[in-house]
């Protein structure tokens, strides 16, 4: 249950903290101080609370995924350094170290988009099923199909047939993202799936 809730919870608060930081910067950048003021003093436990839940959630879903690809270290690094920038930046009114912070937020964001990308894209050399599995799938459904990180199914109990399995990964399904790959691609992982059955 709670890791099925950890990549949306991840997402949101994602968005709200790049939109907290961006009407900050915002404020910061066209001299309204006393704007910026009241903003930063009736959202203070709104920042606190979202930055937590991003850090948390997003160095859970790190753990949970195994070892870290090198975007996602730099997305993490980025992030790490956005908060002592930002912090530094506002209290001194300083507008260079307030859009450095936000640029390292919105960089963090783009590589965490090229990360999804890259996973989910299939090169179109021929690829056996337990290669593209090892790919693209195992990170969330495990070497059996039984680990059901972020909500993914249990592949050992589906009672999907192969065409039905065929469209969930080329089309995506609740938090999986779509798959596209050549039709012997498609057939090859299918097979491959549907072995894992008990």
């Amino acid at each position: 249950m709670i890791q099925s809730l950890l990549l949306p919870t991840h997402k949101v608060a994602v968005i709200i903290f790049l939109l907290h930081y961006v009407i900050k910067t915002f404020l910061l950048l066209i001299n309204k101080q006393e704007a910026l003021k009241k903003y930063t003093a009736g959202t203070k436990v709104l920042e606190m609370i979202i930055s937590v839940l991003f850090l948390f959630t997003g160095v859970w879903l790190m753990v949970e995924k195994g070892s870290p690809s090198t975007l996602q270290i730099i997305k993490f690094t980025l992030v790490a350094l956005s908060i002592p920038i930002a912090i530094i930046g506002f209290k001194k009114s300083n507008k260079a170290m307030a859009v450095t912070a936000l640029l390292f937020i919105i960089g963090a964001y783009g590589l965490a988009e090229v990360n999804k990308k890259q996973q989910t894209k299939v090169d179109n050399s021929a690829m056996a099923g337990s290669e593209i599995y090892a790919k693209n799938c195992v990170s969330c459904h495990g070497e059996d199909g039984r680990k059901g990180f972020s909500g993914a199914s249990d592949l050992s109990k589906s009672v999907l047939s192969a065409d039905e399995a065929k469209a969930v990964i080329s089309n995506g399904r609740n938090g999986m993202p779509a798959i596209k790959m050549e039709a012997v691609q498609l057939d090859s992982v299918t097979a491959y799936i549907q072995q894992l059955k008990k």
